[in-house]
């Protein structure tokens, strides 16, 4: 069984490096559910690298070569493209499934600068109003008023 549902087997021959020093080895990669085997020419499992943490090094370009992350000094030369095709879909496939950092983030801050801007536009008026009325004394806003009124009567005649 396979990641890919149009895949019951995928082996493809490949070369293996266990470290940046090491020598090159002829290996058979098997393309499992979660993982990619690399077996020698005996059927010994070398290494399993998890179909998650793969990274191409060298994107658009063959021979491809695959490394288990960006700490590991295993690397592995695929030149089958069959193969390359299968890992590459399953690649993008997991890549699409990760999170994205930051945008549960952009929403909780435009939802808070929604929030705050129908504040000020709905209640900010009135509760200044409101304020305003609690503040002076009733004599006060009668002098006020009676102050606007001239004032308004001068502008747009008597009332």
């Amino acid at each position: 069984m396979t990641a890919l549902k149009k895949f019951q087997r995928l082996e493809s021959p490949g070369l293996w490096r266990e470290s940046p020093e090491a020598q090159r080895r002829d290996v058979i990669l098997s393309f499992g559910n979660a993982s990619l085997m690399v077996s020698d020419s005996a059927e010994r499992v070398l290494t399993h690298w998890s179909l998650a943490a793969l990274e191409r090094l060298n994107p658009g370009q063959m021979p491809a070569l695959y490394s288990p992350g960006a700490d590991s000094g295993e690397t592995l030369e695929i030149e089958d493209d069959l193969m390359v095709d299968a890992l590459e879909t399953v690649r993008k496939a997991i890549g699409r499934a990760r999170p994205r950092p930051g945008r549960l983030r952009i929403w909780i801050v435009a939802a808070t600068a929604a929030g705050i801007a129908a504040l000020a536009l709905f209640w900010l008026p009135g509760a200044l109003v409101r304020q305003t009325v609690a503040v002076a004394p009733p004599e006060i806003r009668a002098e006020i008023g009676q102050a606007v009124l001239a004032q308004m009567a001068r502008a747009a005649g008597t009332p």
